[in-house]
């Protein structure tokens, strides 16, 4: 519903813990063919889902005024062209910052070996943002882990599911490959499921201190 009027506007049918589960086991299955492909596609579909977001860029600020509550002019200073400069370097710039990095040996036992860092895919992200800023924390995030070659499973904020349901069809409709990409809206007991699921690699969340640290307890068993 609107912030501002407190009436409904939209609605959105929530995932159940199987259907949740099937969106995890469906980045799962992206994962390996998607960690093959080259920067220059991944900066390709990048660059395609940015030129989507600037096409649609005043519908986007309108949703996020409509839902979040912002004002339209700063849901595109503060949503909008944050997550498009994000795009727009990951895209130019993904490649060097990801490339192997010689490491100087610090012991006088390693001198005379040769080190490197190797940055390698995780596999699974699930990125479960905030209501605040629900496109310019969510958008960055999954781009960094999709140039990175991991696939993602957003999960938005339920004040603002509709804005990570529009995130998931521009990246549809940037051509991304079934699964890469996939929105999850839910309830936070499904939500919990997720965290617990062996099949995720990695969580970036952003929320109080007090959920981060249940989320942290219950990704460590696994």
């Amino acid at each position: 519903m609107s912030p501002a009027t407190g009436e409904p506007f939209g609605q959105a049918s929530l995932l159940d813990a199987a259907q949740a589960s099937d969106a995890v086991a469906a980045a799962q299955a992206a994962f390996p063919a998607w960690s093959r492909t080259s920067f220059r596609e991944r900066s390709r579909l990048l660059d395609r889902l940015r030129q989507a977001m600037v096409d649609e860029a005043d519908d986007v600020a309108r949703l996020i005024e409509r839902e979040q509550g912002k004002p339209f002019a700063e849901a595109h200073v503060s949503d909008v062209l944050p997550s498009l400069d994000a795009l727009q370097h990951l895209s130019a710039h993904a490649e060097d910052l990801l490339r192997d990095e010689a490491i100087e040996a610090r012991q006088l036992l390693l001198a005379h070996k040769e080190a490197r860092l190797v940055y390698e895919p995780i596999g699974v992200v699930l990125a479960i943002k905030p209501w605040n800023y629900p496109w310019g924390q969510s958008v960055p995030v999954a781009g960094s882990a999709l140039a990175a070659g991991n696939t993602v499973v957003l999960k938005p904020a339920p004040a603002t599911t509709l804005c990570g349901l529009r995130i998931g069809a521009l990246a549809r409709k940037a051509g991304f490959p079934d699964g890469v990409v996939s929105v999850v809206a839910t309830d936070d007991a499904v939500a919990a499921s997720l965290v617990e699921d062996p099949r995720v690699g990695k969580i970036v969340f952003t929320g109080s201190v007090e959920t981060g640290k249940r989320i942290m307890a219950a990704a460590a068993r696994n």
